[in-house]
């Protein structure tokens, strides 16, 4: 899902970010708002340039200032982001063979774009969880991710959080016969060995339980699996859309 993509901005200040995925390209719209500047234009098409396989952004040099309240400066920024999360979901949609629902990590992450879009969220917090959807991370990094929400479901001030959401939303009903045995059986070797090393339950919190200890055999005891991006496949392909509905669930 990587792609190079360069943002050229601000040549009066010859400032140019080079950017390798879609996260960075959210973060390179906020260093854009840090200059007080917005684009405003960015669910045009004529915006933006393909040179090769990069991407080019022109035409920046809409000033925040222009607004009176911090409320619509925020909203402006905040335009720029959906804006541009639509101009790629159209994008997804155009190239895709069947479209993004052919590729579920695409659809999860648009469907989570559009329902935090209805959510009143500040800017900041809304940036911050569009660009840290699994969708635009790396292996690790959505690996750590099951890590961190197993934390949350073992600490007393978010155990009760965690908890409601993994019985009770229908989000989770897919999952939980997780681990039958003909789904254990065709897991790769690595995966079968961190499953068999404990008892597991078919239930979803057991699901999260798995998912944490095969980050860790990874990291603490050399998990034989080659590679971090060869686990994340392996999950991507035996438990196929866990992550992204656990994000939605415990991050909005």
């Amino acid at each position: 899902m990587l792609i190079m993509i360069i943002l050229n901005y601000l040549s009066k200040l010859g400032m140019i970010v080079v950017l390798t995925n879609l996260g960075e390209l959210i973060d390179g719209l906020g260093r854009i708002h840090s200059k007080g500047l917005y684009h405003g234009g960015l669910g045009s098409e004529s915006n933006y340039v393909f040179i090769g396989e990069c991407l080019k952004v022109i035409n920046i040099k809409g000033d925040l200032d222009e607004f009176n309240t911090d409320e619509d400066r925020e909203n402006k920024k905040k335009e720029d982001i959906t804006d541009l999360l639509g101009m790629l979901d159209n994008w997804f949609e155009s190239i895709l063979a069947g479209g993004k629902r052919s590729w579920l990590e695409c659809q999860h992450f648009f469907d989570f774009v559009n329902r935090a879009k209805t959510l009143n969220l500040d800017y900041d917090v809304f940036a911050k969880k569009v660009a840290c959807h699994p969708f635009l991370l790396e292996a690790d990094g959505r690996m750590s991710l099951f890590v961190e929400y197993d934390r949350r479901r073992n600490a007393p001030t978010t155990r009760q959080q965690v908890a409601v959401a993994l019985t009770s939303s229908s989000d989770f009903a897919n999952f939980k016969s997780w681990n039958s045995t003909s789904t254990v059986n065709n897991m790769d070797s690595y995966m079968r060995g961190v499953y068999n090393h404990r008892n597991y339950s078919g239930d979803v919190e057991d699901l999260l339980r798995y998912l944490r200890n095969l980050h860790h055999h990874y990291h603490e005891h050399g998990l034989a699996a080659g590679s971090m991006e060869i686990v994340d496949r392996g999950v991507t392909t035996y438990i196929r859309g866990f992550l992204e509905v656990l994000y939605k669930n415990l991050e909005i």
